[in-house]
């Protein structure tokens, strides 16, 4: 099978730059170790994209790298990291997304 691209949606993209912006500001350290381990799951995901667990919301993948939870989906054949959540905050309710396409 083929290398899928792993991509984060721009909703994921701020999410992380807003968290790690201000963690580097209390540890930057912890900052550039989850930077790093992120690289390193995107790298894992191209080749086992469906490595994790289902999502709540159909279509979708949970994917957890403490302390973050990342929520994936296949898109236009792209592994898109839809959204990241710090694991103390609240999941999201199923109710609440519909489909962005």
């Amino acid at each position: 099978m083929a290398k899928r691209p792993v991509r984060l949606s721009i909703r994921a993209e701020r999410w992380l730059l807003t968290y790690i912006t201000t963690l580097a500001e209390l540890n930057p350290r912890a900052a550039r170790d989850i930077l790093l381990r992120l690289e390193r799951l995107k790298d894992t995901l191209e080749d086992f994209p469906n490595m994790s667990e289902r999502g709540p919301i159909p279509g979708t993948r949970r994917v957890v790298m403490r302390p973050l939870i990342l929520t994936a989906r296949l898109r236009d054949d792209v592994l898109e990291i839809a959204a990241i959540r710090h694991e103390r905050q609240k999941a999201p309710d199923r109710k609440d997304h519909k489909s962005e396409r």
